[in-house]
């Protein structure tokens, strides 16, 4: 049951939108808690799981053998290709999570665990559409050079809400969201850069203790007898579970802080809340 009512339509500036979003993740922290355990963790654990084996053997074989391994073969592992395309769909599986949590919300339903697993599945694959063809267009720009690549990334930032809820193609999404984005890219591009960092930073605690620990010297990494350690895989398997479990909580609150942008220059730009009290005058 809703506690405390939280309105998405309101333009905002940059301390109102931090606040708004922390105070929305931090009221919903259980329902949010259970979606992500269920529907993002338990691919991001496998992937990151297989990763980090293949990783793990290839350390092994570099110290024990360097002479004898193959630089190449990590990549062409393919445990390591699914490890990464499961790491790929759990991104974009915790995309789908973020918005429907609060499309689900907005549609003033009770904010159950089942309902948002609902919503997130029927817009995955408009999701995913979406994920693709900005990622290819950034991709493309970058490509070119790293500067339009940037400026493609900040443009096209709203597509994802777009899809949601205007139910807005992916032509339309791209073109829209650059319209949005227009005049406020610099204010959309610190918001993202600050809402960013504040969740990576908390949600990549238990990595960053991970990569000082896998960053030692590598002769730590031999047991007594020459050969590669056993407890240095399971502890990096190990780091990599609980990383996984705990870094998508956090990082969730980035895709909130995208649909608060996007209402809030909706708003700014369509006066979306007059109209809908006019509407709801007549």
């Amino acid at each position: 049951m809703q506690t405390e009512q939280f309105d998405f339509n309101k333009e905002r500036g940059l301390g109102e939108k931090i606040e708004f979003t922390f105070s929305f993740w931090k009221e919903n922290f259980k329902v949010i808690l259970i979606s992500i355990l269920t529907l993002v963790t338990p691919f991001g654990i496998v992937g990151g799981g297989m990763t980090t084996y293949v990783t793990a053997s290839m350390t092994k074989g570099v110290l024990t053998n360097p002479m004898d391994s193959d630089p190449f073969a990590m990549v062409a592992n393919p445990l390591f290709i699914i490890g990464n395309i499961l790491i790929i769909f759990s991104f974009i599986m915790l995309t789908s999570v973020g918005t429907a949590i609060i499309k689900v919300y907005l549609e003033n339903e009770e904010l159950t665990a089942t309902k948002i697993r609902e919503s997130a599945i029927s817009n995955l694959r408009k999701i995913f559409g979406i994920s693709v063809a900005s990622y290819f267009l950034i991709f493309i720009g970058s490509m070119a050079f790293l500067i339009p690549g940037i400026y493609l990334a900040i443009g096209f930032s709203l597509a994802v809400p777009l899809v949601v809820f205007e139910n807005a193609s992916i032509s339309e999404a791209l073109s829209k969201s650059r319209k949005l984005v227009s005049g406020n890219w610099w204010s959309t591009l610190g918001y993202l850069i600050v809402i960013s960092f504040i969740a990576s930073f908390f949600g990549s605690i238990i990595s960053f203790v991970g990569g000082l620990f896998s960053g030692v010297n590598a002769e730590s990494l031999l047991s007594s007898n020459g050969e590669f350690s056993s407890t240095y895989s399971f502890v990096l398997l190990t780091i990599n579970f609980i990383s996984n479990l705990v870094t998508p909580v956090f990082y969730v609150i980035v895709y909130f802080g995208i649909v608060v942008q996007y209402f809030s220059l909706k708003e700014q730009k369509e006066a979306t809340s007059i109209l809908n009290d006019v509407e709801a005058m007549s």
